[in-house]
């Protein structure tokens, strides 16, 4: 089952930029699929259409094996996602965010009682769960949001660019937090443009450049073209 499937998917901005063009995306049921390309290749764009958050002018998205569009509300509890660069109001503790964020979701209150305790303990955040959150690091904040994304149990959790701004340390310590995330049962697709990030976590791999996507397939066959020394496109 493809999870995300998307067919000659094109996105023109005000009749001038192209952003995505006839973009073909194959995302299989279990993967961890990297997404990877230089800053303005598309990828964020193509997250906002896959969330519903924009409309696609030209081409067709599925994704859980139901068509996207900005009504489908539904689709969207179903899938969790993490901005770059997560923002967060800066008054509040992990706690007191969580608990927002499942009132959105519509959680029941000793559900999301259970899971935000879940979730604070597996992005190591328990022990700075009543800190206000203006005092944070940037790993600490991309780690909250990972707990954000994950407060309703998504199929398909989206990841932009979640290494961006943090040290070694940092990097090392998301990735490994993301591959406990994988598993049969949950996909996930992480946008990046650093390749050692994809390699170290990734099953799978789509290289996207000018809106389009030039490679997509399993990472060994990626390493086999690369040792080559020549991929055809």
């Amino acid at each position: 089952m493809y999870v995300v499937h998307t067919t000659d998917l094109t996105k023109i901005y005000h009749d001038k930029y192209i952003a995505l063009n006839a973009l073909n995306l194959r995302v299989e049921k279990g993967m961890v699929f990297g997404l990877v390309g230089p800053n303005g290749a598309g990828k964020s764009t193509t997250f906002r259409i896959l969330l519903g958050l924009q409309r696609e002018t030209a081409g067709e998205v599925q994704v859980l094996g139901e068509q996207m569009t900005p009504e489908r509300a539904d689709l969207r509890r179903r899938i969790g996602f993490l901005p770059t660069n997560p923002a967060f109001p800066k008054h509040m503790t992990p706690i007191g965010f969580l608990e927002f964020v499942s009132r959105i979701l519509g959680m029941p209150r000793e559900r999301a009682h259970v899971q935000m305790a879940r979730l604070l303990q597996a992005v190591d955040l328990t022990q700075a769960a009543s800190q206000k959150i203006e005092g944070f690091s940037t790993g600490m904040l991309t780690r909250l949001g990972i707990a954000a994304s994950l407060m309703n149990d998504p199929e398909l959790l989206i990841l932009d660019e979640p290494t961006s701004g943090l040290d070694p340390a940092g990097r090392k310590q998301t990735i490994e937090l993301i591959r406990e995330l994988s598993g049969r049962d949950r996909t996930i697709i992480i946008a990046t443009h650093i390749l050692t990030d994809v390699e170290r976590v990734c099953t799978d791999v789509g290289i996207i450049s000018q809106g389009r996507m030039i490679y997509s397939g399993p990472m060994s066959e990626m390493r086999r073209l690369a040792r080559q020394g020549t991929i055809s496109v």
